[in-house]
């Protein structure tokens, strides 16, 4: 891709992806972890008083018992994420 703009690419560990990393849980499953929801004083932590876990494949969010959170619920109880 060529967009007109000479770029630099910076990592600060040996490989790809920034604060994305894959892992499994304890239960075997394949989760990304990203820097939104590794942070424990992330903004929806103290806005739902919900304890979160890594999103799976699909970007659900899973409690600890790996239950599926709908995200409609989670939008009722989150009034203001700066």
């Amino acid at each position: 891709m060529n967009a007109g703009s000479d770029v630099v690419v910076l990592e600060a560990r040996a490989r790809p992806g920034g604060r994305v990393e894959q892992t499994r849980t304890a239960a075997g499953r394949v989760v990304q972890l990203g820097g939104q929801w590794r942070h424990p004083d992330g903004p929806l932590r103290p806005a739902t008083n919900i304890e979160f876990m890594p999103t799976n494949r699909d970007c659900a969010l899973l409690n600890k018992a790996e239950k599926l959170l709908v995200i409609e619920d989670l939008r009722r109880r989150v009034n203001v994420v700066t």
